[in-house]
């Protein structure tokens, strides 16, 4: 699957253009380890809050300390740019789904995020009066796809995934997940919704629909990472336009 934007490598989060209506920014960073830490990575730690700085403390890894900081730190970073404030000052909120959001002074802005993260990348998409959702996986091959699909996934789901040669059976399951991610997440949802309740496309060439389940209201767009990071984003704003960057 190819990605349906092209990803503009730029200098920083200040580099970022401006964000206007209908229109959806998606920023990639390949995550650092310990060894390969840029030094505005490690910066970003100043930019966390208290409370941040003392759930990255509690992990127990040097590398997953680092990441924690890189994740929050860039997501204060894009939001203050957009914002025009100083990353420092912003406060979120968690919603009944357990969705993040803008708290505070800024929660009425329109200003729309989410975030994923997992292997060696973090994405945050943004978005001004629009819901979205993003979520990227890294392909596991010692994963069990085929236990976790029969406990979350729908019977035409798990009826598809069933019908694809076993040596696609694994990309299959990591696209439909973030699919579905995706999809929860930009509703806010949480446990709440069922992952059963409704069908998004999979298999190798198969266009990220769905199926079933979901107001047309929905988009939901596929894209790769990398080789082995499939990732998902869905949004409730007709005609709206995308643009990468990497940082």
């Amino acid at each position: 699957m190819s990605a349906p934007f092209d990803w503009q490598a730029i200098g920083g989060a200040a580099a970022l253009p401006q964000l206007t209506a209908k229109l959806i920014h998606v920023v990639r960073v390949r995550m650092p380890d310990a060894a390969t830490a840029r030094p505005d990575f490690v910066l970003m730690q100043q930019h966390l809050s208290p409370d941040e700085q003392q759930r990255a403390g509690r992990l127990h890894s040097e590398t997953d300390r680092l990441r924690f900081t890189v994740a929050r730190g860039l997501l204060r970073h894009v939001l203050g740019r957009y914002l025009q404030v100083d990353p420092v000052t912003l406060a979120f909120t968690t919603g009944i789904g357990g969705k993040p959001a803008l708290g505070g002074v800024h929660g009425q802005s329109g200003l729309q995020f989410n975030v994923s993260h997992s292997g060696d990348w973090v994405v945050i998409a943004i978005a001004r009066d629009m819901q979205l959702g993003i979520d990227i996986e890294q392909i596991r091959p010692a994963f069990r796809t085929s236990d976790i699909a029969r406990r979350y996934f729908s019977a035409a789901e798990n009826a598809a995934l069933a019908a694809l040669p076993e040596a696609l059976q694994g990309r299959a399951f990591f696209e439909a997940w973030t699919r579905k991610e995706a999809y929860v997440k930009a509703r806010g949802a949480g446990l709440q919704l069922g992952l059963d309740t409704f069908v998004v496309a999979l298999g190798p060439g198969e266009p990220a629909v769905f199926f079933a389940g979901v107001d047309a209201t929905w988009t939901l767009i596929g894209f790769d990472l990398d080789p082995h990071t499939p990732g998902a984003l869905v949004h409730d704003c007709a005609g709206a336009r995308l643009a990468g960057f990497t940082l």
